[in-house]
């Protein structure tokens, strides 16, 4: 959804604006590699692919286990290459005042609409991603297994104890690379 407005706004910008782009290619200088922030980069790449703790339990429930090897090895190609093709056209878009997030280029009715859709995404994935740590949890504390009150409680704890972690850090980003580059790995 979010590459598809790019794509339509990368349209728009070359088709129908009189006057040239906000961003002038022939003028900015595009830099093709930043090696300052390359530990950076990498450590948000390692972020985008979040779901690795769920590689597991996906692979014990699957049909086909030994299938299984070669289908991660197709998806996780298919994302990085979609998420190649999704950076290249935030950067096509917007030049070097691409934001962090993309979708804060995005402007107008279609902006908001792809940032309450990824919005809810997230809310609606916050729970499956959160399978893995409740299981290490309840193999910690093994009274959380009988008691579920208790389960209740820690996993509303857990929830808030994130929740106030991504509001009181200033730059989200920079903490996405810390997490991406020690505990993704």
């Amino acid at each position: 959804l979010a590459l598809s407005t790019i794509l339509v706004q990368d349209y728009h910008h070359v088709q129908y604006e009189e006057e040239p782009n906000e961003v002038d290619f022939d003028e900015e200088e595009i830099i093709t590699a930043d090696y300052s922030r390359l530990l950076y980069v990498v450590a948000i790449s390692l972020y985008s692919l979040e779901g690795v703790g769920m590689i597991l339990p996906l692979e014990s429930s699957a049909k086909h286990p030994q299938a299984f090897p070669n289908l991660l090895k197709g998806v996780l190609l298919g994302i990085t290459v979609f998420m190649a093709i999704f950076g290249t056209a935030g950067y096509w878009a917007f030049g070097n005042e691409t934001l962090a997030p993309i979708t804060l280029n995005i402007t107008g009715k279609a902006g908001t609409f792809v940032q309450l859709a990824l919005c809810l995404a997230l809310y609606l994935t916050y729970p499956i991603m959160m399978v893995p740590v409740h299981g290490v949890m309840e193999g910690v504390w093994p009274g959380l297994k009988t008691n579920s009150f208790q389960r209740v409680v820690t996993r509303s704890a857990l929830v808030v104890f994130s929740a106030y972690i991504a509001y009181a850090v200033p730059d989200f980003g920079k903490f996405l690379s810390l997490v991406g580059s020690s505990i993704c790995v």
